[in-house]
């Protein structure tokens, strides 16, 4: 509700209920204690921003952070003559695995003879390995790659997902039916108070039959809010090499999809209401849809790859990396600029639990 309606909201909802009240009950009332509270979306906004926004750049910072590779992944011939002799420790970093593996490396024709699948220490669980591919020499390292060897770094994004889905749904909820209840009011005007006969006093200001289209529109967007946000926590809670590798590829693919109809549904809902489009939110929003339609494919193709070939580098072409930044970047900002949509919005809780003269139990008549 905007900061403007609020006073106007309460005092109209404290006629309707002082009324309703009247007309169901034939003792005669002194005085309703009318008690309301305002909640500012921006403020929870902003806790949800710093908490999302702090667990996400410690998630990053751990990406720079090795991963362990165990000496059992190698022969012993192979540990005497290279990692004992040249003082390797134990065990040995992915990034001494790279640089053993290069082309360049003195001992690159012994490392081929080696097996490929290489074992590797992800948390607390065991059997975690990955295939020791040869480095393509202008690749630059991919971010979703690289999450899927950190453990604390999946937690962290997790969080954030959990958190999203705790209020995200909600607020976007509360967003669609301000823009219900004005569209609706626009079409039907609210009725006087000496016409309600109803003995509610939290009487609804949306009709019982609005419009089918905009009510589609509005209602599927939390639902689709929440579809998002719980696929991508799939995605950050299934782990390839404890968890059904076949169906890995679900959680990535539903989740771009799930992305796509909601940025959709969602930049749509702002052209409901047309005395309020901010028209510089609305093009940036289609912008960005446009970027993550045209950037999502070369994306989907490399986790695919990964899924079935998990390499122990994180390398990928320059291309396919700076497509996978921007794809990232574009849902970040759009996930970002979704809070202006409900900062200037308040969350009214109206209590008119106590009335002088009148005992509890008939509050509510």
């Amino acid at each position: 509700m905007e900061e403007e309606e609020v006073r106007q909201f309460v005092n109209e909802r404290s006629s309707m209920s002082i009324h309703s009240r009247q007309s169901t009950v034939s003792i005669p009332m002194e005085k309703e204690d009318l008690f309301e509270t305002t909640i500012r979306m921006s403020t929870i906004g902003m806790i949800s921003i710093i908490v999302n926004s702090s667990f996400t750049i410690l998630s990053l910072l751990r990406l720079f952070s090795d991963v362990t590779i165990y000496w059992s992944s190698f022969t012993v011939p192979f540990r005497q003559e290279v990692l004992i002799k040249n003082g390797y420790p134990e065990p040995l970093s992915i990034r001494q695995l790279i640089d053993l593996s290069r082309p360049s490396s003195p001992h690159f024709d012994l490392i081929l003879k080696e097996h490929r699948r290489m074992n590797i220490e992800y948390g607390t669980t065991w059997h975690n390995w990955c295939w020791n591919e040869p480095v393509p020499d202008d690749g630059w390292p991919s971010i979703l790659r690289s999450i899927e060897f950190h453990s604390l770094s999946q937690l962290l994004i997790r969080c954030t997902f959990l958190w999203s889905i705790l209020i995200r749904p909600l607020f976007t909820h509360y967003r669609s039916m301000s823009i219900l209840d004005r569209i609706t009011q626009s079409i039907f005007p609210p009725p006087s108070p000496g016409s309600i006969t109803s003995s509610s006093s939290l009487l609804p200001r949306i009709p019982a039959n609005p419009p089918l289209l905009p009510s589609l529109i509005l209602y599927s967007s939390s639902s689709l809010h929440f579809l998002l946000l719980f696929t991508g926590f799939l995605a950050t809670t299934w782990q390839q090499n404890q968890d059904f590798l076949n169906l890995m590829w679900i959680p990535f693919y539903t989740h771009a999809l799930f992305f796509l109809l909601h940025s959709l549904i969602y930049t749509a809902i702002e052209l409901l209401d047309t005395k309020r489009v901010i028209w510089s939110r609305f093009v940036t929003r289609s912008l960005l849809i446009f970027i993550f339609s045209f950037t999502m494919f070369p994306v989907l193709h490399n986790i695919s790859d990964f899924i079935e070939n998990k390499t122990c580098h994180v390398m990928i072409s320059r291309q396919d990396a700076v497509s996978e930044y921007i794809c990232l970047l574009s849902m970040t900002l759009f996930s970002l600029l979704e809070w202006t949509d409900i900062w200037s919005l308040h969350f009214v809780s109206e209590d008119s639990m106590t009335w002088k003269g009148y005992p509890h139990s008939h509050s509510h008549l």
